[in-house]
This record gives structure tokens, sequence and C-alpha cells, in this order.
């Protein structure tokens, strides 16, 4: 049904065409719009004013202060006052509520523990490293300007303490290049100071061909670079001073011959009576393989081993070993190779073993016999 609507036909009608009836009402609407999405914006400025700011939970570190302060305190300038670093972080809360870090550095003799300077970094941070890196900024600028309450501290004497000398020679790579032409590399053991934790000691051992211990865990240095360029400096002149000696053998520091050497004629042993036919060859039972060999060879007339060890280059760990024995009148004999075999010390043992077990047939073609006695 029709809606039906009344009027007078005696009072004046403003007579619109349909199109401006429709303007006009598109019009109106597009008006109360418009006010609408300003209430509407208004409201949401009002809700951002009333909001906290964000807050940063943690960014990358690109600083290095840390480091550059440990170090600066182990220099020449600054290792007479014996100073150490100390950190300590303790967990705090913003004003938001979020849990963060500050942290405090403490400026310490190592020899009496005494605190020269404490600082501070100002603010909370996100994590215990944005703390402590801030902090160490805060120190490191306090210790560059050398302040008076470092300088007038009384400086170590009689420290054990090496400086860095201006070395014009790489030791260790001329020491890593000998060793290479005889055998596996040498095994470098650093040692920490107890009284002083930066700084470092370093000593050299299982050099090819050499028994001896280069360096000293006794002989401190400011870094364990150091500390290992002065112990190849002196394994170095010590091979240097020794090895035109000695050609056949490098002699150790006590004045003997290192037995069994890598590449090197093996020796033989003087004052030592060889076995007769019939005779018998004592050895005691407890010692090594090793051990005993040294001490057969001598009287079946051979000369002491000669081992050839070489570490592969793909497994470090493991090795392939030959030994040669000489005779002093007749043809050499080659025992091995064992291939493979796990670490060098048991490669060498478990070929001793092996030139044992030829030396008791090597003692039964000569008619003399190798007894093992229990001590």
């Amino acid at each position: 049904m029709a809606d039906i609507v009344e009027f007078d036909l005696d009072s004046e009608i403003d007579l619109i065409s349909i199109q401006q009836f429709l303007d006009d009402e598109k019009a109106k609407a597009n008006g109360k719009g418009k006010e609408k999405d300003t209430e509407n914006a208004s409201d949401i400025d009002s809700n951002l004013a009333n909001q906290p700011e964000p807050i940063a939970l943690g960014h990358s570190i690109t600083t290095t202060y840390i480091k550059d302060l440990i170090e600066i305190l182990q220099t020449p300038k600054f290792s007479s006052y014996n100073l150490k670093a100390v950190f300590e972080t303790t967990d705090t809360e913003t004003d938001h509520g979020v849990t963060g870090f500050t942290n405090t550095l403490k400026i310490k003799r190592i020899t009496t523990g005494d605190v020269v300077k404490e600082l501070k970094a100002e603010g909370c941070y996100p994590s215990k490293r944005h703390a402590k890196e801030a902090t160490a900024g805060v120190g490191l600028n306090y210790v560059k300007e050398l302040p008076e309450e470092i300088t007038s501290l009384p400086q170590v004497s009689g420290s054990s303490t090496s400086m860095d000398p201006m070395e014009t020679e790489d030791w260790v790579g001329k020491l890593q290049a000998w060793c290479n032409l005889r055998g596996p590399y040498p095994k470098y053991t650093f040692y920490e100071n107890p009284h002083n934790p930066q700084e470092f000691s370093c000593d050299i051992t299982e050099i090819p061909t050499l028994e001896e211990t280069f360096g000293s865990k006794e002989k401190f240095h400011r870094t364990k670079k150091v500390a290992k360029v002065q112990a190849a400096k002196e394994a170095m002149l010590w091979i240097k001073a020794n090895a035109s000696s000695t050609p056949a053998s490098l002699r150790s520091r006590s004045g003997k011959s290192s037995v069994g050497t890598n590449g090197q004629p093996g020796k033989f042993v003087g004052k030592v009576s060889i076995a007769s036919p019939g005779s018998t060859i004592e050895v005691d039972a407890s010692k090594g393989a090793a051990e005993k060999v040294s001490i057969i060879c001598p009287q079946l007339g051979l000369s002491l081993p000669e081992y050839h060890i070489k570490q592969d280059q793909h497994a470090p760990s493991l090795y392939d070993i030959y030994a040669i024995l000489r005779r002093r009148e007749g043809k050499s004999v080659r025992i091995g190779p064992l291939k493979g075999e796990h670490g060098r010390k048991k490669a060498k043992n478990k070929l001793a073993e092996c030139i044992l077990g030829w030396l008791h047939k090597e003692a039964e073609r000569i008619q003399v016999t190798i007894n093992q006695v229990e001590s």
C-alpha cells in the first residue's frame, strides 16, 4: 500500500525536481559524515596523547669499550700500576615497569684489591651486555686522561713481566717451518699468572727431534701472543746454536744426544759390548717397549731406531710411522710403516712393539737369547 501524505493546497509549496532533491539529500549525508570523521580523529588523537612512549627493548652493540679498556690496562703505560677492571651488574626496573640493568665499574689494584676508582654509566639498559659496555665506555674515557688517582699510585717494581720487545723476526713462523720439515708442529701450553690474571706465560714441547722444553711457565708477559713469540724465539736461538755442532743429531741442553731422531741418521751407542753367539741379553720386563728396544739394539750391533713420523694433513690426529735400524756392517733394516695410527705417542709405542718382535728374531738368527726379568 502506498504512503499517504496530506497537505494544504492553499499554502505555498516549493516545487523541486527529483534530481535536485537527490542532490540535496546527498549533500546532507556528506556533511554528517565529515562531522563524524572529525569526531573520530579527535578521539584517536586524544587516545594517542594518553599512551606512554614506546620502550626500546634493545639494539645491536657496535662498540668495543670492554675489550679496549682491558687492553689499555695491559699496555706498558699502565701495566706498572697493576690495575684491573671489575664489572658488577645490577637488576633494576624502568619507570614503565620493564626489567633493565645497570652496571658499576671498579678499577682495582691487582695486588691489594684496593678500589682506585668507581664509575657508573647513567641510565638503565635492556641487557647486561649493554650496561657493561656503556660503563666500560665511561671507564675508558677516564683512564685515557691518566688521572692523578692513577699516576699517584706506587708502581710495581721488580715485576716478572716482560715487555713486548720490537721483534724484527717472525720467530713463531720460523719454528713452524723448521718443525714442518721434520714432523708435526710443536705443542704450545699457556699459563695464567695466579697473582695477575692479565699476565700469561708459555712453554713449547714436542718439537720434532728434541726432548727439550722451551719458554717458562714462570716468566709472564702481558699477552699470550708475546709469551708465545718469546718461547719460540728461545727455541729457535737454541736450535741455531746447537744444530751446526751436531749435524747427525741435535744435542740436548744436558749434553746428551736425543734418541729416536726423525729424519736423522740412527745413532750408534758407544762403549757397549756386542752380544756374542750363545750369550744372553737381559731386560727389565717392567720397562716399556721403546726403552727395551734402546737397551737391546746396541748389544745386537744395531743403531738406535730412526723414527720417521708423518702427520696426516687431512686428519691431524692420525700419523704414519716407520723406523730404520742400521747395522755396523751390512744392510739397514726398515720396519713398518704403520698407517693411520691415532696419536703420535701411541703410534711410536706401537711401532716399538713391532721393532721388539723383530729384535727377538734377529737375536735368534745370531744365536743370542733375550730374557725379560722381573725387577
